[in-house]
C-alpha cells in the first residue's frame, strides 16, 4: 500500500461498527480489518456480505478453533490473523493484500 492508503478497521468498541455510516466509507478503503468477534455482529457474516465489494479482507480473531481459518476464507477474506499479533505481522499482511490488487 502507498503512503495514502487507507484502511477501515472494523472492532470490537460497539460503537455502532459494521452499520450504514461506517460501512459508506468503503468506497475510498484499500483494505478491511475485521475482528471476527463483533460487539455488535458477527465478523464472518460481515465478511460474507462486504465480499463482491472488491476490497481485500483481513480477518483478525483470538480464536483457538481448529476450523477457523477454513470459514475466514469461506467467508470471503483473503488472510486471517491471530491474536495476538505484532504491528510488524498486521503491516506484512496488508502489504501482501495490496500485492494481490
Amino acid at each position: 500500500m502507498g503512503p495514502n492508503a487507507q484502511a477501515l478497521v472494523i472492532g470490537t468498541d460497539g460503537a455502532g461498527c459494521g452499520t450504514a455510516p461506517h460501512l459508506a466509507r468503503l468506497g475510498a478503503t484499500d483494505a478491511l480489518v475485521v475482528d471476527l468477534a463483533l460487539a455488535d455482529a458477527d465478523g464472518l457474516v460481515l465478511g460474507e456480505a462486504l465480499r463482491g465489494w472488491g476490497i481485500p479482507m483481513l480477518a483478525c480473531t483470538g480464536s483457538v478453533e481448529p476450523d477457523v481459518e477454513q470459514r475466514v476464507r469461506a467467508a470471503g477474506f483473503a488472510a486471517l490473523l491471530r491474536k495476538p499479533y505484532r504491528l510488524a505481522a498486521l503491516a506484512r499482511e496488508l502489504a501482501r493484500l495490496s500485492e494481490t490488487d
